[in-house]
Order: structure tokens, then sequence, then C-alpha cells
């Protein structure tokens, strides 16, 4: 077996890097030829990199988020000897990572006679040094920073300004001094403080800028028996499971998204939509300092229910333990059951399609078999889609399998 580093290829003339979007694949997940390895975002668009060989993906050397230099390895895919293109190296070597190497845009680094002309003569030069993640250079900005500068209303020529002004090194620290000169030049006179966005509250900002001018949301709301889903949490209640109301709904959506793959879809543009194999599940994730983040559990459809709760408690746990959520969601679950909310508008942020609002349970009359009424608790589940894909009575079948499926005696 052998090793092939799978390198951002060169995407266009005057773009130094980009950044990373989806991470499609996890460490040891199987890999085809032209399947999709990862999603990227420059300054121009955001576009899927297509696996050039068939193998095992070894490791990620970026994660979400992160910036990539053009001509960089971000993954290793271990492939078969026999298989193996030109630019390999053994499984005990190091990557090669040259501060020269060269790509063509298939993300194998190699790059032909007429190719290496063009890359020498000024046009289209793909060279790439190590540089301070997050820094411009030849007065190009990183997409991470375009996004950052946006989320703060600068506008692109500004930032451009600014870009010369530090000789094209501008990074986060002195985007934030320009940013704090500019508007104590226009403040009033009136006393305020100026705080920059934590890292992961300006990712979040950018995502959700992105989502309200891209997302056509539609919105529907039922109403659950919360009574019912205490009880199956009893019935659950296993050694190693542990579950929650949370793990009970949870559980209850990946079923119901086997049987609506519109749910299992991500929206690709220009009319095309990419349907999973498998449910990816989120969970909205309440940080320090009223932060946000996305535990997710992949697969979900795979596993028992036992062996679900567990991942998405130690998934969730991570998260909130300082990790960097890993993989991407198509369907997030927002859980508010116990901070006293009873109904709310939850957003769609892609790569995800659809939001699962949870509300806190509340006390209902419910008419009884024999005709009277009684006093249950219920709870309302509130449901946003990316209507670009699903319509309003695809929506509505969903909610009402979903809500059939929590009303059910438990199964496994």
């Amino acid at each position: 077996m052998t090793i092939f580093p799978f390198k951002i290829p060169q995407l266009g003339e005057g773009l130094v890097g980009a950044r990373v979007v989806t991470l499609f694949k996890s460490a040891g997940d199987a890999i085809g030829r032209d399947e999709p390895l990862l999603e990227i975002e420059t300054d121009k668009a955001v576009m899927s990199l297509e696996s050039p060989v068939e193998g095992v993906v070894e490791r990620w050397l970026v994660s979400v988020e992160d910036d990539a230099e053009i001509g960089s390895v971000v993954c290793q895919i271990r492939i078969p000897a026999k298989n193996a293109p030109s630019e390999t190296f053994a499984p005990d070597a190091p990557a090669e990572t040259s501060s020269n190497s060269h790509t063509n845009g298939n993300g194998n680094g190699q790059i032909n006679g007429s190719e290496s002309a063009d890359a020498n003569n000024g046009h289209g030069n793909a060279s790439t040094s190590a540089t301070e993640a997050g820094t411009i250079r030849n007065g190009q900005v990183s997409p991470r920073l375009r996004a950052r500068a946006r989320a703060e209303g600068v506008s692109p020529s500004e930032l451009e300004k600014w870009s010369r002004e530090e000789n094209g090194r501008l990074s986060d620290e002195t985007l934030q001094a320009h940013i704090r000169r500019q508007n104590e030049e226009v403040a009033s006179g009136e006393p305020f403080l100026e705080r920059a966005l934590s890292p992961r509250q300006a990712r979040l900002a950018a995502h959700l800028e992105r989502a309200w001018q891209g997302v056509v949301p539609a919105i529907l709301e039922i109403e659950v028996s919360w009574e019912a889903i205490e009880g199956e949490v009893e019935v659950r209640r296993t050694g190693l499971a542990r579950p929650t109301p949370l793990h009970i709904i949870a559980w209850a959506v990946v079923r119901a998204m086997r049987d609506h793959p519109r749910f299992c879809s991500t929206w690709k543009g220009g009319g095309l939509l990419r349907e999973w194999k498998h449910v990816n599940i989120g969970f909205a994730v309440a940080l320090d300092d009223d932060e946000l983040a996305v535990a997710s559990v992949s697969r979900a459809e795979t596993l028992e229910f036992e062996n679900f709760s567990v991942a998405t408690r130690a998934s969730i746990a991570s998260v909130r333990g300082g990790e960097k959520p890993h993989g991407e969601a198509q369907f997030v679950i927002s859980d508010l059951s116990r901070a006293g909310i009873v109904s709310a508008i939850p957003l769609v942020v892609p790569p995800a399609t659809a939001t699962l609002f949870v509300g806190t349970p509340f006390d209902a009359p419910q008419k009884t078999a024999e005709g009277g009424l009684r006093w249950e608790k219920r709870a309302r589940l509130v449901l946003s889609c990316d209507h670009r894909l699903i319509n309003g009575a695809g929506a509505a079948k969903f909610l009402r399998d979903l809500q059939g499926l929590l009303a059910q005696k438990p199964v496994a």
C-alpha cells in the first residue's frame, strides 16, 4: 500500500487559497475515483473537489473552516501500490509538501510541459510557501478574511485598501485594528466599547449571512405527546444507553429520513441536488458566552438505538469540551425543551437541508376515548427546510411520519 497526497489544485489566476467548507469523508472511509472528497470556498465560488484515485482516506491534514493554500496537501489517501500514480509515498515516509509543488487542477500534483511553461511565465503560477493562516499574499485576501470582513460590514474596496497599506500582509489582528480605527473616526462622541467576535462566532455569523441570502425556508409545526417520549426514555434505558428526550426525537428523525431521501440531500445550485447514501444528523450545542456549535453523528441509520444514544452523548460532550466538530449534518436539531421556549422559528444553515426546533413541554387539554378531556404534557416541533429541495407537501408528510414514530411503542 502507498499514500497518495491530495492537494488543493490551481483553481484560477490570482487565487492563493481556499476555505474548507465540508469534508465529505472521514478517516477510514472508502473513496472512489471521481467521488467528491471535500468542498471548498474561494473568493469566486463554492465547489466540490473529487478524488483522482480510489482508496481509503488515511487522514485529513485540515479541518472544516481551515484555510488551505493552493498546492498544499490536505488529505492522504491509502491506495494499492499497483494503482499508484507517480506522486505517492510510502506510509512511513513524510508527506511531500514542498514549497515549490505545482498542481494542474485535478488535485494530483502533476503538471505537463505546456502547463509548466505557463506556470513559469507568471500566468497561473501555483507556487506555494508557508504563510501564516488567515493572511493575504500578493494583494489577494484569503477567503476566511473576506468572510470575516463581510460580517463586520467592511466593503471590498476598503478591504483592498487596507491590504495595500499592510503591504499584502493583512491578518486577523490588523484587520480588527483597521475596523477599530474606522469606527473611532465615525463615532459621534458617545462612549462605547467594541470587541471582536470570537473566531467561532465570526464563522457562524458568516454562515448565517450566506444562509439568509441563499436558503428559501419552508416552515411547518406539529405537536407531539411529551408523555409518550418520556415513557420511551424509561423503556430504552439500559446499561450503556442513558437516553434523553432529545435522543428519542433524534432517533425518530433518523428513521423518518430513511423514507424521505430529500432530507438527506444538499443543494448544489444550477438545478442540481446531491442525495447522500447515509444519514448524518447534527445537534446545536450551546457553549459559554452564548456561542454555538454543531455536534454530529455520521451514518446514524447504521446504528442500533443503544449505540446511537451513546454516540450522540459522546459527540455533544466532545464539542462542549472544546473539540472541533467533525463531519457535516444534513439535518440539525435545536433542543430548547429546557429553556422555557415553547415555539420558535429555526434557521437552515447550509450544507444542512433542515433544522428542527424542539420546544419546552406544556400542559394542554386532550380528548379521551370516552369523549371527555384530560390534561397532557405536549411539545411543539417546528421544522424549517430548504424550499428549493423540499416542498410543503413533502415536509408535511415528513412531520406526520415523525409524529407517528414518536407515538409508537419503542422499536429498535
